[in-house]
């Protein structure tokens, strides 16, 4: 398990310059269909004003977006080259933090945060049964858990990992590959009363009349889902 951890770490916090320069241009130039997804799914299921917990948030971009439309939110990411970049964003008058995480969500204040956001980085961690109990714990009652995860029955994913998995060392260190169904059972078993389910990320996402192919399990690489905490 620790060397799981230690080579997901390294190529995480190898890739942070690249990545972050990446990111930002999608942001410029409104094509960060990603950030976009859980901004918005936050704006539709979170109250403004309430706390969030972003975990994984890697150069902390979803994070800051969410921010801006008036929460307040803490960002946390075990790559700390990832942290300190999330740090030089230009934050003023936003309630925004990071930290660099230390465990795998043990050490997160009970019946703390309205909502935890989690953007892919799930599939990353050893053991995800323990790291979805602990929201449940970290999350007020009734608050919620918005995710996502690499889908296993995504044709353009297997596509990508066969062209691109040599290039992308992500792929080596995603310990986990769920069903959206599979994924339910697993909210169900820590706790959490599974939402909706939203597919993106393919080739589609940067046509807008193409975008409504995502719907399907066979396209979107990955899934989003938000869930409601309702067992402690």
């Amino acid at each position: 398990m620790l060397n799981q951890l230690s080579k997901t770490l390294q190529i995480f916090n190898a890739g942070t310059e690249e990545g972050t320069r990446l990111l930002d241009s999608k942001i410029k130039n409104k094509t960060y269909f990603r950030g976009y997804l859980f901004r918005d799914v936050v704006l539709r299921l979170i109250p403004k004003g309430f706390s969030i917990l972003d975990y994984g948030c890697g150069s902390g971009r979803i994070a800051w977006l969410i921010a801006k439309e008036g929460y307040t939110v803490l960002g946390m990411d075990p790559a700390e080259n990832l942290i300190k970049e999330a740090i030089r964003q230009d934050s003023d008058n936003l309630k925004l933090s990071f930290e660099v995480l230390k465990d795998e969500g043990e050490t997160l204040p009970s019946d703390h945060f309205d909502a935890v956001v989690c953007s892919s980085a799930i599939e990353f961690i050893p053991d995800p049964v323990k790291v979805l109990h602990n929201f449940n714990r970290a999350l007020k009652p009734g608050g919620r858990l918005i995710i996502s995860f690499p889908n296993r029955r995504s044709l353009w994913r297997t596509y990508a990992k066969w062209r691109f998995g040599k290039k992308y060392d992500h792929f080596s260190v995603q310990w986990h590959v769920w069903s959206q169904r599979e994924f339910r059972h697993l909210l169900q078993q820590t706790g959490f009363k599974p939402g909706k389910a939203r597919y993106f990320e393919s080739a589609f996402d940067g046509y807008t009349w193409l975008r409504w192919l995502n719907r399907f399990s066979w396209v979107g690489t990955l899934c989003c889902m938000d869930a409601t905490s309702i067992e402690k």
